[in-house]
């Protein structure tokens, strides 16, 4: 359950964190993440992959066994559409609140990260929108991993 509480407060925390004004010079050129990654479609597919074959069978299983993969896999598949620069809204608490009394360790997040991984080569995204996606969740690492 804890996990569970870590990966919905990771992204939301990305989703919901401050935003910068696009700027026509520093944006590169071509369709956003979210449409690189495959949209909606694809991200559901990547999420379901992510927690049944990743996190509920990985070496993050002990940390997920009671959590109701439904609403993880709708809110991370939301979390991971906004962050992307999709059209949904993730309406979650904060990462830091969120993760304050759950003693994520390095670790876990780099497990967390890593399986992440394993599911996006898994569906093919290529190497630029993974690295792109991956950054934005290791940007939130200080606000999962305890102190």
């Amino acid at each position: 359950m804890r996990l569970l509480l870590v990966i919905v407060l990771v992204f939301s925390f990305v989703a919901c964190g401050p935003r910068s004004q696009p700027s026509t010079l520093t944006q590169p050129a071509g369709p956003v993440l979210y449409d690189r990654i495959g949209r909606m479609d694809v991200i559901k597919d990547i999420v379901k992959d992510f927690i049944e074959q990743q996190l509920m069978k990985g070496e993050l299983a002990a940390r997920f066994v009671n959590v109701n993969t439904a609403l993880l896999a709708d809110n991370l598949a939301t979390q991971l559409c906004e962050l992307s620069g999709g059209p949904c809204k993730y309406a979650g608490r904060s990462m830091r609140e969120a993760h304050a009394e759950l003693a994520i360790t390095e670790a876990d997040f780099t497990a967390f990260v890593g399986a992440l991984e394993q599911s996006l080569v898994k569906y093919k995204i290529d190497a630029k929108a993974q690295s792109e996606l991956i950054a934005l969740v290791r940007k939130h690492r200080d606000d999962v991993v305890a102190q």
